[in-house]
């Protein structure tokens, strides 16, 4: 056995209380290391898992008092959607989704789940390829619409160990049937990249009506420009605030 490893044995029998609390400051500075690094890389090093990235944008408003002051109505978001010059298409997502947790009953031992809801066009919008299924349809994507869910590929494997019948089965989320129409690719991490340090479980269909527009400001956008938007020099832009 090498000197240096004796002597580490050594000093650990003769303190073994300073030896544990050493060992567990350095796990927990490795581990928080690990954690920080997978979330730039999601974010900042890794390409954007989206058909042309370059093309998108983040729309917001420009607020400091939190985060009423940077989403917008969703009738607003609506218009900008079906009255905009500038963008092949507009996407919103549900910010708050956070504060409307799910339990999901029936397979086992009730379990709470995090849902984001999205406008239809959401994964159309951003290119993404599901992994099994369909996209929400404008029935669906209705104010009290059908109760319909897209997995996470995380979520499908951990629940559904990968079954690839997954799609028309259902879950019990708050009591209500939900129907699974498809599931998320596992390039697509809508946590990593939109909420980091969340683990969303599903998409679920966020209407942009009257009804939810009187929930006040509650939705970020996302936008896909026209091409050409930017001439030859390049396809790539700065975010658009609104």
């Amino acid at each position: 056995m090498p000197a240096n490893a004796r002597l580490a044995i050594r000093q650990f029998v003769k303190a073994p209380g300073f030896a544990i609390v050493a060992i567990l400051t350095l796990a927990l500075g490795i581990g928080s290391c690990t954690a920080m690094f997978s979330i730039v890389n999601a974010v900042l090093l890794r390409p954007l898992p989206f058909a042309e990235p370059g093309e998108l944008v983040w729309i917001e408003n420009v607020g400091t008092n939190g985060m009423s002051a940077r989403t917008t109505r969703a009738d607003t978001m609506r218009a900008w959607r079906d009255g905009n010059t500038s963008f092949e298409g507009i996407a919103a997502y549900f910010a708050f989704f956070d504060f409307d947790r799910l339990t999901l009953t029936g397979t086992g031992d009730p379990e709470r789940l995090r849902a984001v809801g999205v406008s239809d066009n959401f994964v159309e919008l951003l290119g993404i390829p599901l992994e099994l299924g369909r996209n929400f349809t404008a029935e669906e994507s209705l104010f009290n619409g059908p109760n319909v869910a897209l997995l996470s590929h995380a979520f499908w494997q951990r629940k559904f160990d990968g079954d690839r019948g997954v799609v028309g089965q259902t879950l019990a989320l708050n009591q209500t049937v939900t129907t699974i129409v498809g599931v998320l690719p596992e390039s697509f991490d809508f946590d990593a990249i939109f909420s980091p340090g969340t683990d969303i479980d599903l998409l679920t269909p966020f209407p942009l009506s009257p009804e939810t527009a009187r929930w006040g400001n509650t939705v970020f956008g996302i936008g896909r420009l026209k091409v050409g938007y930017f001439g030859e020099a390049g396809r790539t832009g700065p975010a658009i605030h609104q």
